[in-house]
């Protein structure tokens, strides 16, 4: 989590964007295959910069490891950002 990135901890600000795409795909390793969940999301920085970014999760395919379904294509998002570099979908 975040609790491991100083940077995040000590500038990080919250900031509001949505999520523009979520797909599931079967990896293939060993033994067998795994299944890839892919979620896209855009925001803009506290300098009004437009990122999208992507994060990939190794999960049950229709769900986060909690059990709550993964968010629709629309929703809104908080992300805890600070630069290109440090910054965490929450």
């Amino acid at each position: 989590g975040y609790w491991h990135d100083g940077a995040l901890i000590r500038a990080g600000k919250v900031v509001i964007g949505e999520i523009i795409d979520c797909d599931s795909r079967a990896v293939l390793a060993a033994p067998g295959h795994r299944i890839v969940t892919r979620i896209r999301y855009r925001f803009a920085t506290p300098e009004n910069q437009p990122m999208v970014k992507t994060v990939n999760l190794e999960h049950i395919r229709q769900q986060m490891p909690d059990g709550r379904r993964y968010p629709e294509v629309g929703t809104k998002i908080a992300i805890l950002y600070v630069d290109s570099r440090h910054h965490m979908l929450l």
